[in-house]
């Protein structure tokens, strides 16, 4: 079950999606869409250019999926390295979605 929220009217609606085919791969859902198999949600960053080149149109511009939530995995806190320690505090500043 998807969830979409219309981000006019806050509306939300949820959708039960079937298909004879499904991806949890950015790459392999770019190529089907391209392909002409259906349409996909993907972040801006596999779409982009081709938005732009206008190999791929934006449908649905009104709804927008709830977001994401991102998680940091280690292994220990005590030994941590520094530059992971400050990726870590790079993506909770910058990460936020409104």
């Amino acid at each position: 079950m998807l969830r979409f929220k219309n981000s006019s009217n806050h509306d939300v609606s949820e959708l039960s999606v079937s298909g004879r085919w499904r991806s949890n791969n950015g790459h392999a859902l770019v190529n089907a869409a391209l392909a002409g198999l259906g349409i996909t949600q993907l972040p801006e960053m596999y779409v982009n250019d081709l938005i732009a080149s206008a190999r791929l149109v934006t449908v649905l511009d009104d709804w927008e999926a709830p977001p994401l939530p991102v998680w940091a995995v280690y292994a220990d806190r005590t030994y941590l390295p520094v530059k992971v320690s400050s990726l870590i505090g790079y993506l909770s500043r910058n990460l936020h979605l409104a």
